[in-house]
């Protein structure tokens, strides 16, 4: 692959940005204005109702973050002139079709202006209702693509998608397309068209019934995670995704594609501002636990993303953890990489261990590699898939992330509602699911039963409290069901294809240095301590 000009090919271009109010699209968007200030337009597809709508929430969602403030010291007072001439809000849905922009005369300006297409926009809830997963993550990527053909200077459509699309694949996973139907589980075929009528005719059926609402909420999602679980999937967001990735593969015709797949996207760790997360992605879980908190006073946390547990911790709402403290975070540690100079290839040979890795990677090396592969890639008429991980690169445990917590907290006291000043103990891990559910079951699985038992004799006075709990109890359950695959997942991601861009962008100092994407890099220790926790405390718990 011959040297890469990232900073050169985005200049005079005209992006689309969908999912541009997310955490990851207002990293590519700032990254965007700062390197290449000649860029031409972005315009920025935000669910809106008009206009005024549309603009408003790019001002208050995207601009007013703290991650801007280094392009607003750039241009001090021409900040605002200079995003107006660039920033195109636009008023749209991608569940829509034409992206839910019905100004047909705006439609058409797009179809001949726009050159690159960057679809951000996802739902991410592991066990979101079943019609909207659908409508989002594969309705939505399918608009994308019917959008993106009728650009007629289109030269990239790049869509950013997951790699736990792999399911509970383990083993070295490779970067490798989806063909349409494919399925995690034998010789099944996965009908796209089959599953969106399912999921209308249930919601019908439920409406039928005049069902309340949380009742359909509740049925829809349970339809999601049966279905995904049917084909081989653990839940419906990493199903969905799947499909999206499929109808893009197989309706793409010859426009060029690049399909990213980032594994769990933390805090920026350098650029343009080191520790910067958004406040709400990470809060979500965080928000649940509390809710479930109740629970005979439940002091354990299952999270998808690291960030809850080390809010939870600050809190000191947690005193113990899911997982196996020398698990490795994003890397099989049996793993042997051997790279072989003169081929210019990489051999992997996997051996299969007792190892358990959850994958991270910081926000502002998944945008440079977003714009490294759009770079690389534009104009080709052919599908890439490259991982975005360290799952080959550099190994991290949960260790690692204990240690640089309690160091943290140490030396950073956190004060308690009354004043006083909390104090901070290590954090104990429960290693295994055996071991969870017999300490589920004794700590609160018993009592509940035992409570069930007095509330019968003294004719349900206790029942209030009794359905409350149990309640509690069960979606605490439904939890630890959603995100066991994570906690324990033994899969590896291959990153082949993305370490030849590496490559490539190392013949220019200049630009490696700019668009750096390579997890090897980073110092986790450092990067936790000094970086991570700091951010997230700052940006996210606040």
């Amino acid at each position: 692959m011959e040297s890469i000009r990232i900073v050169e090919f985005f200049k005079n271009k005209s992006i689309l940005v969908t999912g541009s109010t997310g955490f990851l699209a207002k990293i590519f968007v700032e990254k965007v204005l700062r390197v290449q200030p000649e860029v031409k337009k972005l315009f920025l597809l935000v669910r809106a109702g008009d206009a005024t709508s549309a603009n408003q929430r790019v001002q208050t969602e995207i601009l007013e973050k703290d991650l801007f403030k280094v392009l607003k010291d750039k241009h001090g007072d021409g900040f605002r002139s200079f995003v107006t001439k660039k920033l195109v809000p636009l008023a749209g849905d991608i569940v829509q079709e034409d992206l839910g922009i019905h100004d047909s005369d705006l439609r058409r300006n797009l179809w001949k202006e726009v050159e690159v297409v960057v679809n951000v926009a996802a739902t991410t809830n592991f066990d979101e209702r079943y019609d909207v997963a659908l409508g989002v993550n594969v309705l939505g990527a399918k608009h994308i693509l019917e959008f993106a053909k009728r650009c007629v200077r289109l030269e990239m459509l790049l869509h950013v998608s997951t790699a736990y699309v792999a399911g509970e694949q383990s083993g070295l996973i490779l970067e490798k397309k989806f063909l349409m139907g494919e399925t995690l589980k034998g010789d099944s075929y996965l009908d796209i068209e089959a599953e969106l009528s399912l999921a209308d005719e249930k919601k019908r059926e439920l409406r039928a019934e005049d069902a309340p609402e949380e009742a359909e909420k509740l049925a829809m999602k349970e339809l999601g995670i049966r279905r995904a679980k049917l084909f081989g999937w653990p839940n419906t967001y990493v199903f969905t995704k799947a499909m999206g990735e499929m109808l893009l593969g197989h309706s793409r015709g010859d426009l060029p594609m690049v399909i990213l797949r980032p594994t769990i996207i933390t805090s920026v760790q350098s650029d343009p501002l080191p520790g910067w997360v958004e406040g709400t992605r990470y809060l979500s879980i965080y928000l649940s636990y509390c809710h479930l908190r109740a629970t005979a006073g439940a002091r354990w946390m299952l999270c998808r993303t690291i960030d809850s547990v080390i809010i939870g911790y600050a809190k000191g709402k947690i005193t113990c953890f899911f997982g196996d403290l020398d698990n490795i975070m994003d890397v099989v540690r049996s793993l042997l990489r051997i790279r072989s100079h003169q081929q210019s290839t990489l051999i992997f040979g996997y051996y299969r261990s007792e190892t358990f890795p959850m994958m991270q990677v910081p926000g502002d090396m998944v945008v440079n590699a977003m714009m490294a592969t759009m770079a690389a890639r534009s104009g080709q008429q052919a599908e890439f898939i490259y991982h975005m991980g360290s799952s080959v690169r550099n190994p991290v445990t949960y260790a690692t992330l204990e240690h640089c917590g309690f160091r943290y907290f140490l030396a950073n006291p956190r004060v308690g509602r009354d004043g006083s000043v909390m104090l901070t103990k290590r954090l104990r891990f429960i290693k295994s699911m055996v071991v969870f559910r017999v300490f589920m079951t004794l700590r609160y699985k018993l009592p509940l039963e035992v409570m069930h038992l007095v509330n019968l004799l003294s004719c349900g006075r206790l029942a209030r409290g009794y359905n409350e709990l149990n309640r509690k109890y069960k979606f605490v359950m439904h939890l630890v069901e959603l995100y066991k695959p994570y906690a324990y997942f033994d899969g590896c991601f291959d990153d082949l294809n993305m370490e030849r861009l590496r490559m490539a962008t190392k013949k220019d100092d200049a630009e490696a240095k700019m668009f750096g994407f390579d997890p090897k890099h980073i110092d986790w220790e450092d990067y936790f301590s000094s970086i991570h926790i700091p951010g997230v405390m700052k940006y996210a718990f606040k």
